[in-house]
């Protein structure tokens, strides 16, 4: 977490956020809170805002757990113009009642201020070797590099390969088709070509 397991219990009583001296402090002044999101406290003191604290993790956990550090950023959530259609500043009503002379009263109150909202977000990660290779195999395969890896290795490695050969391949041989022939040995084709056009007696 944002806070060291091994630290002194008096150190949070005193300590204040620093990135580079006390990144493990989570004790923000406001005037902190409000320099980085790049506001100032007047305008925020008249119409009140929404101010994010985003705390951010990125962690390779096959490193140790001291070199996994969160990363601070500020920033106003709410719409800084008036004319925006997003809600503008922060503010809230509450009633107050009360009975004088035996009439009962109401006053309504409208009370500006700053919220924070803490957002917390981020992603870990580990090296394992079994997903490592179903992804992989999974790749290879949408390429289709898997069958013919496979073929390779089993036509060039393997005892009988001439068998896997044999059944995987198969030849195919053109044979010649000799013409017909006549009892006179002429073929038809032949035959057809020295007979006149108009002879009727063929």
């Amino acid at each position: 977490g944002n806070i060291l397991k091994n630290r002194d219990p008096n150190y949070l009583r005193s300590c204040t956020f620093d990135e580079e001296t006390n990144l493990y402090c989570p004790i923000f002044p406001l005037s902190l809170i409000i320099e980085k999101a790049g506001e100032t406290f007047d305008n925020l003191s008249l119409t009140g805002g929404i101010l994010g604290v985003i705390i951010s993790w990125n962690c390779d956990l096959d490193k140790a757990a001291s070199e996994c550090k969160p990363h601070y950023s500020f920033r106003r959530l709410d719409s800084k113009s008036q004319g925006s259609k997003a809600s503008f500043g922060y503010n809230f009503r509450h009633a107050k009642y009360y009975v004088e002379n035996g009439t009962e009263y109401r006053t309504l109150i409208k009370v500006f201020g700053i919220r924070i909202d803490i957002i917390v977000h981020g992603e870990a990660g580990k090296f394992n070797i079994v997903p490592t290779i179903i992804n992989i195999a999974a790749a290879l395969t949408s390429i289709g590099i898997g069958s013919f890896l496979c073929d390779w290795i089993l036509l060039t490695f393997m005892n009988k390969n001439e068998v896997y050969s044999g059944k995987k391949f198969e030849e195919v041989i053109k044979e010649r088709i000799m013409p017909a022939v006549n009892e006179h040995g002429a073929s038809e084709q032949e035959l057809r070509a020295i007979q006149p056009e108009n002879c009727k007696h063929c």
